[in-house]
């Protein structure tokens, strides 16, 4: 839980150099090209005909679309649930009156 009054959240997330896919699994789906026709060798195998691969080196990953842990649910305009908690930029408790002194 956030403390009263705060405004703002400070992540400071680092990657390291990424390489996609890290590991393939065959024998486990069927590989479909981007029309969607099987893209294997015959109709029994599993190996693709193409699998793309990537390396990721940039500082703004974890604000991608890559990770399923990213950081646009905390940035997001609307408030979403994960587990149970809320997410999004309207999620911290509202700052506590200011008192007046004098």
């Amino acid at each position: 839980m956030a403390p009263l009054g705060m405004t703002a959240l400070s992540k400071h997330l680092y990657n390291g150099a990424k390489e996609f896919p890290a590991e393939y699994h065959e024998k486990h789906l069927r590989p479909l090209n981007a029309l969607g026709v099987r893209d294997t060798e015959n109709m029994k195998g599993f190996t693709p005909l193409f699998v793309p691969s990537f390396q990721s080196i940039f500082p703004e990953y974890f604000l991608s679309a890559i990770p399923t842990e990213t950081l646009v649910r905390d940035i997001a305009p609307i408030t979403t649930q994960i587990y149970g908690l809320n997410h999004g930029r309207e999620v911290a408790p509202r700052a506590a009156p200011r008192s007046r002194s004098g």
